[in-house]
């Protein structure tokens, strides 16, 4: 039912794209049409951000931001925070389980396999940068809207914005009852909901809710045993919003929400290194492309978070305001996959599956936490604003306390090949790590503009970073011979042949900053250029693979950019263009690698430097008081330099590995970035009008985005290259009287382009593996929402 209604739907795409033209030119002469007159004389819509910690039009703003209001993200059906790589063609989400989630701006991301490593990425909503990746992947509900940020942000926004700032901005609170109701299906068997509710309780007291439920059916099949790449998440969001006093405004904010998906689940996207025998126990071909499965474990990437934040806003004087941020989140997660994409293995309380097979690597299965993850947080910031005469100043400081335990439990069975012993003989191998991580984090901050002249401004500021990590580490390891384990029990026979403990505590001092100039005669143009350094604290190897001696805290990430643009208005402000070109590098750069001559082992360790440079550009014209043309262009070369990384699968089987720094090493100088694409443009419209002779209103809106190869692969394995893609989104839409009500017609991935969105490779247990987002096959949706 869901499926008929959604197809009936979509193929009304085609017909009402095709008529939009016929009643642009009918709508533009009859009196329905006549209050859009009015936006016409006005021109593009100015949208105002807080990039800079302040309210500022976008336009007046000296630094490269793109920014989409809430409506946008609405019209778009961009539902997730991993729809956000459709808004700038700056930023490109890498997908999969938890701990390999990753937004990556202008090519710098921080792909690892495991917790521990701070993003490159900050991700700031409501005013609290968010302090995992695994924090990430999440609904988006209530948008008021989303900026992006591109470049070192630390003067204002903290660690761990080398890359950028997606900042995330909800709705607040109003004095007007008003709700909302919205649902939410598609061909491919999802079912969403979403409420919102506004509730005056005073004049000085207002309430805000929100709430969403998302149930995806699995996309692919497994023969032997539970579906895969499923979603069923729920959230709430409670705001209450109290004015104090005339000048002062506390909000509380109450969030909680629960995801399990299975999009953590690896898929065969290559030959393996036992290619014959894979096949024979699957069923299934090892090639790219194949949408199916044969495993014997459940699968499940499960996340609970919650956090209460309270903020207060209070004008001080005419020249002074301050702002107080506190907030305290928890997060509990766990992350189970069948690693070796078979169905072989053991079960605890079941036994042995397709005992006696000799196939040379088996995942082992039990009912405990694989990859049990904890932490929790407090953060509190205050700033001040001072804005007088020719100067606009912000400065206030920043505190944040974070503790997790983490471990990974994760047994296997090797054929002796694999340890050094006899092959075809088959060993039990569990390490079991556990630890505890402590980062307290302490800053202080300024940044002021001066107005020189008229026309001309200096910007500039700094910030002052302590942050002291600290790590308990903990691995048993059991080694022996696979008769020793009875696959029923779960009990191991053997003590563990080695136990590895290592305590390390680092403590960083760091100055970032930033300083430019911009020129702007008019608030039609706007010209800026600026230097600025960055900081990424330090990661924390937590892995079972930590290698005995090594400290697990590695160095943190510095960055030095650099960055020219304009922002022009033109045609009365019917035509906006954005350009800025960049350099930045950044050197001890994190990242998840091979061991040195294993393949098997994922190690986190600094991987050298990364230089970027490169170019990106935005514009849109508003052809008629009913359609707006929208392009961006980006342009991004991010190369390494500096490390030394296993040759990829081509190199051994040519015997080309040149041997860098020694046998089996290559050097990964002027490789391109992993999970960015050197090129990537978007091009779009959006269409909105009363239908002639009604009161209703129509909108239509259609995207095509590409972007060239991307590789997910520092060895620069061929295999996991991805090709370049083009992906083709639209939507059509009715909208009753006052905006009352509406039903649209959406669809993602038009022409149905296959692709990953995370791809590696481990030359000994098989070739390359890969993980799909949510959009890699065509779907169409129909929503459905009235307001009240």
């Amino acid at each position: 039912m869901i499926k008929a209604a959604a197809r009936a739907g979509a193929s009304s795409i085609a017909v009402i794209f095709a008529i939009s033209s016929v009643q642009a030119q009918d709508a533009a002469s009859s009196p329905a049409a006549a209050p859009q007159d009015v936006a016409q004389e006005s021109g593009l819509q100015d949208i105002v951000v807080t990039a800079q910690r302040r309210s500022q039009s976008l336009r007046d703003v000296p630094i490269s931001v793109q920014a989409v209001d809430g409506d946008a993200i609405a019209q778009q059906v961009i539902l997730n925070t991993s729809d956000l790589a459709s808004i700038s063609p700056t930023v490109n989400f890498t997908g999969g389980g938890a701990f390999n989630t990753a937004f990556a701006l202008r090519g710098v991301s921080s792909v690892a396999f495991a917790a521990g490593i701070q993003p490159s990425t900050a991700m700031v909503i409501d005013g609290v940068p968010v302090v995992r990746q695994s924090e990430f992947n999440a609904r988006l509900a209530d948008i008021d809207r989303v900026e992006v940020l591109n470049g070192p942000q630390g003067t204002l926004f903290g660690k761990n914005s080398t890359a950028g700032v997606i900042n995330v901005v909800t709705k607040a609170p109003t004095d007007k009852f008003e709700g909302m109701l919205e649902g939410i299906i598609t061909t491919d068997d999802e079912l969403s909901v979403n409420a919102m509710v506004n509730v005056p309780l005073s004049d000085k007291v207002r309430f805000r809710a929100n709430g969403f439920y998302a149930h995806l059916d699995p996309l692919i099949k497994n023969a032997v045993g539970p579906d895969a790449y499923f979603s069923k998440s729920y959230g709430i969001s409670a705001k209450l919003a109290f004015d104090l006093s005339e000048d002062a405004t506390f909000t509380l904010v109450g969030v909680y929400s629960y995801a399990n998906t299975g999009f953590g689940q690896l898929l065969r996207a290559g030959p393996t290194a036992f290619n014959g025998l894979t096949e024979a126990l699957t069923n299934l071909p090892s090639r790219r492309g194949v949408k199916a499965l044969a495993i014997n474990e459940d699968v499940k990437d499960l996340a609970k978070r919650g956090n209460i934040t309270g903020t207060l806003e209070w004008k001080l004087n005419d020249d002074f305001s301050l702002i107080s941020i506190t907030n305290y989140t928890k997060y509990r997660g766990d992350s189970t996959q069948d690693r070796d994409i078979t169905p072989a293995g053991a079960d605890l309380g079941k036994g042995e599956t397709l005992p006696g097979n000799t196939y040379p690597f088996q995942s082992v299965h039990s009912n405990d936490p694989a990859v049990p993850d904890k932490f929790n947080y407090f953060s509190q910031e205050v700033r001040f604003n001072y804005v007088s005469g020719p100067i606009n100043a912000i400065f206030g400081g920043y505190f944040s306390s974070f503790h997790e335990r983490y471990g990974e439990f994760l047994p296997a069975v090797l054929d002796g090949a694999f340890v050094g012993a006899t092959p075809g003989v088959l060993f039990f191998v569990k390490p079991e790590a556990s630890s505890r991580l402590k980062n307290r984090t302490a800053s202080v901050f300024g940044d002021v503009t001066v107005d020189l002249t008229d026309t001309l401004k200096a910007f500039g500021g700094l910030r002052y970073t302590n942050e002291r990590v600290s790590v308990d580490y903990h691995r048993d390891t059991f080694f022996g011979p696979y008769s020793a384990y009875n696959p029923v029990t779960g009990v191991f026979n053997l003590p563990p042949v080695a136990t590895y403990d290592v305590s390390s505590q680092k403590t960083i001092n760091n100055l970032s900053g930033r300083v430019g100039l911009q020129f702007q005669p008019n608030r039609d143009l706007n010209i800026y250029g600026s230097y600025a350094r960055g900081y990424k604290g330090p990661a924390a190897a937590l892995s079972n693979t930590l290698l005995v001696g090594r400290d697990p805290i590695l160095e943190p990430e510095i960055a030095d950019a650099f960055e020219v643009g304009t922002k022009v208005r033109m045609f009365d402000n019917a035509v906006s263009l954005n350009l800025a070109a960049f350099y930045e590098t950044i050197d001890d750069i994190q990242a998840s690698t091979p061991e040195r001559g294993n393949g098997v082992n994922i190690l986190l360790q600094n991987a050298g430097k990364l230089k970027i440079r490169g170019f990106e550009g935005d514009t849109q014209w508003l052809v008629a008081p009913s359609l707006r043309l929208s392009g961006a262009l980006a342009y991004v070369k991010a190369t390494y330099s500096g490390f030394a990384y296993p040759c990829n699968s081509v190199q051994v089987a040519a015997a080309t590995c040149p041997d860098f720094t020694g046998p089996g090493l290559q050097d990964i100088t002027g490789q391109q970035s992993i999970g960015a694409p050197k090129w990537k443009y978007s091009v779009s419209a959006d269409y909105e009008t009363n239908l002639p002779g009604t009161d209703l209103g129509f909108n239509a809106q259609m995207s095509w985005t590409w972007n060239s190869s991307i590789q997910y692969s520092l060895g620069d394995e061929p295999l996991t290259r991805e090709p370049s893609r083009g992906m083709l989104n639209a939507s059509v839409g009715l909208k009753g009287p006052d905006g009352r009500w509406e039903v649209q017609v959406f669809g993602k991935n038009l022409t149905n382009k296959f692709y990953y969105n995370s791809l590696f490779s481990t030359p000994i247990i098989g070739s390359t593996f890969g993980f799909l987002p949510r959009d890699y096959h065509r779907y169409i949706g129909l929503k459905a929402t009235t307001r009240f």
